[in-house]
């Protein structure tokens, strides 16, 4: 008579407990998971009110310490402050640095030197002094960042869109047009301020107190623009004059061999250095070719070509119609440059007509009465 035992085999029970098993660690992995991402959160948002409180100098009511919290001020230097976050677990650290942080909050891990996180982690927010609350403001969507060239990011705070920058209606800088892209090509952003310039990077150069230009440009009107020496050491591709121009390198006729940002010759060709008095010592400015170049060298006008002239302080066009160089005083072989002049017997270089006046081979000039 055959026996039938009902059940489960042994194969079967250990699959069943297995499977559990497998069920069971995702559960919890999950449910670590969302613990983890829950403090990473957590810590963000206590840093942001911290840094929103130390931004706004309400700093009566911070303490110098609180449990896995410490304000470091100054932080580096007095420009910055930092806020110290103690004892991040390994899971919590790697949930903080996984989001997009962008400028001007840096993140520094374990003391700056292990760039990675650790089984308990010490990890220092950067923040700079005058950085305004604006840029810590909670938010849901962009709609709710009021302030332009500002979006919010992952982690529900407003910050400054990257490789975008104010421009203002006018020069006065308080009313603002309009959030505009980092100017690229010939383009250019006008009637914005240094610092918005600077938030597109190193290769961009801030002029007369209003434009934003890319230091590639090919615009004509930012070839030898006048800027500091230091915003013209942001160009790798140009080079300061001592007449104060952020002129293209050109390794003839304007080089910088020295690679300091420095132009080796004071003005580049086809521009005339001007000084402020007979003394030679003090530059005014560079100046095109054809303009009154007053206090300049005869080494100067030698830029400008062979259509150019000399007179001890003036560089002239030899065509000018400038009633102040129609009969500049120069030596013959000044005048011989200009083939429309001839020197007369006062030494001034003076325009002939052929019909009045004539020309010598030898440069003297030649009157009908002769």
């Amino acid at each position: 008579m055959r026996q039938s035992n009902s059940g489960r085999t042994m194969m079967e029970m250990i699959g069943t407990i297995s499977i559990m098993g497998i069920l069971t660690i995702g559960a919890i992995t999950g449910y670590r998971h969302i613990i983890n991402r829950y403090r990473a959160n957590t810590i963000i948002s206590d840093v942001s009110t911290l840094a929103v409180l130390m931004i706004s100098s309400e700093t009566n009511q911070l303490p110098e310490k609180t449990e896995n919290y410490e304000i470091i001020f100054p932080y580096e230097n007095d420009s910055f402050f930092g806020i110290t976050v103690d004892n991040v677990s390994q899971d919590v650290c790697r949930q903080i640095i996984s989001l997009n942080w962008k400028e001007p909050v840096r993140i520094l891990f374990n003391e700056k030197t292990i760039k990675h996180c650790k089984e308990i982690n010490l990890i220092d927010f950067v923040f700079p002094k005058n950085a305004g609350i604006k840029q810590f403001e909670k938010c849901d969507s962009a709609d709710d960042c009021a302030y332009p060239c500002f979006e919010c990011n992952g982690i529900g705070i407003c910050q400054e869109k990257q490789g975008e920058i104010i421009g203002y209606t006018d020069t006065t800088h308080n009313t603002i047009k309009s959030c505009q892209r980092c100017p690229q090509g010939s383009s250019y952003v006008d009637y914005t301020t240094q610092t918005e310039c600077q938030k597109c990077g190193t290769g961009y150069v801030y002029a007369d107190d209003r434009y934003c230009f890319n230091c590639q440009t090919k615009n004509g009107a930012f070839q030898n623009m006048k800027v500091s020496l230091s915003e013209c050491q942001r160009c790798s591709n140009r080079c300061w004059t001592k007449g104060g121009e952020c002129a293209i390198i050109d390794p003839i006729n304007n080089p910088d061999n020295n690679g300091d940002g420095i132009c080796d010759q004071l003005c580049p060709n086809n521009r005339t250095l001007l000084y402020t008095d007979a003394d030679y010592k003090n530059v005014f400015a560079c100046r095109s070719c054809g303009a009154e170049s007053y206090y300049t060298t005869i080494s100067e006008c030698r830029k400008c070509g062979s259509n150019f002239a000399f007179d001890g302080k003036y560089c002239f066009y030899c065509d000018t119609k400038n009633t102040n160089l129609t009969h500049p005083k120069t030596s013959s072989n000044e005048c011989g440059r200009c083939q429309n002049r001839c020197l007369n017997e006062l030494g001034e270089c003076v325009f002939f007509d052929n019909i009045t006046v004539f020309r010598a081979s030898d440069g003297q000039c030649i009157s009908n009465q002769e």
